[in-house]
């Protein structure tokens, strides 16, 4: 006899597994089927995870941009007469940028919510943000082809149409 969670061999009278500690049926008991939507639900879910690590990720990083920026913002260069070299345009230049960072973690957090809760604007957010992202370096177009292939399977996305 074995568990029919874990697959760890069982004594025949134990009424949960030593291994996984979930509760065993009886034997001749038949296990219920798997929902038809726990594979893709289990997909969308580990998506959503995946823009909240995204998120926490592009913050991390642009905290330590800023920090480096910040320093070398804060040396005033000059043209050689006294007169500091586009510092007024820096500092716009670097709010813009922020801005644009701003909205783009906000972006990977509304859409991993609107997954993980399987909101009915949650896939075409999550599908605006992937194309957006997927134009980011290394990270940002790993996460945007990665968003891609699970949300635009036919499969995955009949099945969160279904739940939301």
């Amino acid at each position: 006899m074995f568990c029919q969670h874990c697959g760890q061999p069982l004594n025949e009278n134990a009424a949960l597994c030593a291994q996984c500690g979930k509760p065993l049926q009886p034997a001749g008991t038949p296990v219920p089927p798997a929902t038809p939507f726990a594979l893709p639900e289990r997909r969308i879910n580990t998506l959503a995870w995946g823009w909240f690590v995204y998120a926490a990720l592009e913050a991390f990083f642009s905290l330590i941009r800023f920090l480096i920026v910040h320093t070398f913002a804060g040396m005033h260069f000059n043209d050689g007469f006294g007169i500091p070299l586009g510092h007024h345009l820096t500092e716009f230049l670097l709010r813009i940028v922020w801005v644009v960072i701003g909205v783009r973690i906000a972006l990977a957090l509304l859409a991993g919510f609107g997954l993980l809760h399987k909101a009915p604007w949650g896939r075409a957010l999550a599908l605006f943000a992937s194309f957006i992202t997927v134009i980011h370096p290394i990270l940002g177009t790993a996460m945007g082809i990665w968003s891609l292939i699970v949300l635009l399977n036919r499969e995955n996305a009949a099945a969160l149409d279904a739940m939301s």
